[in-house]
């Protein structure tokens, strides 16, 4: 675009003016009627009753009724034009209290706004900077600190993860602290280093199982290059007359185990908070079953966003082409041990307040916790 000449604040005006009006046409443009934001709604509403694989366990015998009367309600209100259809959406989506289950937004206070308290966190109003980074120090002279605040692959990434276990190993510290706090999740393969780390026994995993449907079985014939195992459920799924079927294994459990287990570091802490969710969660999990070494430590609960997973998230609502994503799978540790109800609880409360700053720092619960595992 090339600049129009501004002599004067009346010429501002004039470009603002210009600007407001095309804002305005483009928003009128992109305005819906009625019927296509109920067509957006009920889009959502089949995507979920067919392929969401938490709708099975959600709406039961006992929640029928109240399921029917949201569902009409928001209808009621789209009809009335009360409310848009993408926003009846999120509506509905935090009736599940699924936070894999959503509507994604420009940020994680419009996507979670419908949900239940608990999942909504809120560490940036509660203290000055909220923002998690990796991090590979020492604290002490004994205790060394790796920050790892994502699952994602990036910011930390595998090298970086790799460098950091390095940077462990040469710093000469029998004591070991992971700072996940922060991690919301991503991919289990990120963290599955630290896993062998800490590692000291092997455990039993509950697998996880697919709901079968047109679009949930699309999404997985898409995977299958990447994800050989997926090649073996699609065959198992062509054969079984069930609504839901295994993903790795012909087991409902599945064991992990390392070739072998380390020397250091001899003691270990694992800190997490309120926003660690998906695969983070996965990662304090799998350490805590693996890991007598480990000690975990946090203020709260983490969030409680694994019991249903491995989302499909290329699925558009027709009329506002905004995205939505769909678990396609199932914990079958369910329904016995959810993890969505109340989130994973630590092995030790922190009961120090919440630091002013988490970034890069090394913050006093770090502090706190490098002096109790050097008792």
């Amino acid at each position: 675009m090339v600049p129009l000449p501004c002599k004067n604040g009346e010429n501002m005006r004039h470009i603002s003016m210009i600007f407001a009006i095309l804002l305005a046409m483009s928003l009128h443009a992109q305005e819906l009627t009625i019927a296509q934001n109920l067509e957006d709604f009920d889009f959502a509403v089949n995507e979920v009753e067919v392929s969401y694989a938490g709708f099975p366990t959600y709406v039961n015998d006992t929640t029928k009724a109240d399921y029917d009367n949201m569902v009409k309600h928001l209808r009621d209100e789209i009809e009335q034009g009360k409310i848009e259809g993408w926003d009846a959406v999120a509506r509905y989506f935090g009736w599940f209290g699924d936070c894999h289950l959503r509507l994604p937004q420009a940020t994680p206070e419009e996507t979670y706004k419908y949900f239940p308290e608990r999942k909504q966190v809120r560490y940036k109003t509660l203290m000055e900077c909220y923002e998690p980074k990796k991090l590979s120090c020492k604290v002490t002279d004994k205790t060394y600190l790796i920050r790892f605040p994502s699952c994602v692959g990036i910011g930390p990434d595998n090298e970086w993860v790799m460098q950091s276990i390095r940077d462990f190993w040469t710093s000469g510290c029998d004591n070991l602290i992971i700072d996940i706090r922060g991690n919301n999740g991503g991919s289990d393969a990120t963290y599955k280093p630290y896993l062998a780390l800490l590692y000291d026994h092997a455990a039993m995993m509950p697998n996880v199982e697919v709901r079968k449907s047109p679009g949930n079985i699309a999404f997985w014939e898409s995977k299958v290059q990447q994800l050989p195992f997926a090649a073996q459920m699609l065959e198992r799924a062509k054969t079984s007359d069930d609504e839901f079927v295994l993903l790795l294994s012909n087991e409902r459990e599945f064991i992990i185990e390392q070739p072998q287990i380390l020397e250091r570091p001899i003691k270990a802490a694992l800190i997490f908070d309120q926003s660690v969710a998906s695969s983070g969660e996965d990662m304090v999990l799998e350490i805590k079953a693996t890991s007598n070494r480990t000690t975990t430590y946090a203020q709260d609960n983490t969030r409680g966003v694994i019991d249903f997973a491995n989302l499909r998230t290329d699925t558009y609502l027709p009329n506002s082409n905004k995205r939505i994503f769909i678990p396609t799978t199932r914990s079958c540790a369910l329904p016995e041990r959810s993890i969505d109800v109340a989130g994973i609880e630590p092995d030790v409360r922190i009961t120090l307040p919440l630091p002013k700053t988490l970034t890069d720092n090394v913050d006093d619960w770090v502090a706190w916790v490098a002096t109790d595992l050097e008792k």
